[in-house]
């Protein structure tokens, strides 16, 4: 008897930025304990973590008010289902890490967003689906967060990005291989102390990863240019942030000496 299909349903994704002289205890923290603790709650099927060097954050365009230079790690986790299981296991999980002495202090919480997948595409018919972009180990990645116009649906931004985007950004000869888009809230950093806004208070943003399997850098201005006036004529979103990323290399510490920019970030 065949299994229940697996279908992504939502998104973890957390952008962080180690402090200066902390990049390898970070990412060794990260990779080697961190990401686990991560999967072993309910709903979740798959994890990934990127890098930005100082050339990807170097292409970054970001609106007034973003600094480009923070963010280097980037980690993405996919859920089925809406995540709700898994957002009720992460408090108490949170406690108890804290407690064992297993949160890392030396980084600054750059961003962090949860919410339901909006949709995919892909490049080719026969391509990755969306369910496993992550454990396709795709070379090179990009995250765009889009702020949304309030008065649009989810469903008519969904079919703005796929018509107005979709074929500008993966045509045949496209780096870009997938987009996957979630609607997203802003997360609170869950080793803050203080008292962040509710995310639940944020407006609505829509978060789209490209996967690629070659780098993005060479077509890097036309892609950008291209989803962002594919956004101007749509109306119903501005792109207020967007930067390329290369895969960590599991298991060593291969570009945490490059994450310094050349302002020094």
């Amino acid at each position: 008897m065949a299994g229940k299909p697996i279908t992504l349903g939502s998104t973890i994704i957390t952008l962080i930025e180690p402090h200066r002289g902390h990049e390898v205890a970070c990412n060794r923290w990260y990779e080697e304990d961190h990401i686990y603790a991560i999967l072993l709650g309910p709903s979740a099927i798959a994890a990934t973590r990127f890098v930005a060097r100082r050339q990807e954050k170097a292409m970054r365009q970001v609106a007034p008010g973003l600094d480009p230079d923070k963010g280097s790690l980037l980690a993405v986790y996919w859920l089925v289902g809406d995540g709700a299981d898994h957002a009720a296991w992460r408090k108490p999980n949170r406690e108890r890490l804290e407690r064992d002495g297993r949160v890392f202090l030396d980084r600054d919480f750059v961003f962090g967003f949860v919410g339901p997948f909006a949709f995919s595409l892909r490049r080719d018919a026969s391509g990755v689906p969306a369910e496993l972009a992550l454990d396709h180990r795709f070379p090179h990645a990009a995250m765009s967060i889009i702020e949304l116009d309030q008065q649009y649906s989810r469903d008519e931004v969904s079919r703005a990005y796929r018509e107005g985007c979709g074929p500008l950004l993966l045509g045949p000869r496209s780096p870009v291989a997938s987009c996957v888009g979630f609607f997203v809230k802003r997360s609170p950093d869950p080793g803050d102390r203080g008292a962040p806004p509710d995310a639940a208070e944020s407006n609505d943003e829509l978060v789209v990863l490209w996967f690629c399997d070659t780098d993005p850098s060479a077509e890097w201005e036309d892609l950008v240019r291209s989803q962002r006036d594919a956004m101007v004529s749509s109306r119903v979103g501005t792109v207020i942030w967007v930067s390329p990323f290369i895969r960590t290399v599991a298991g060593t510490d291969t570009y945490m000496d490059e994450l310094s920019s050349a302002t020094g970030g």
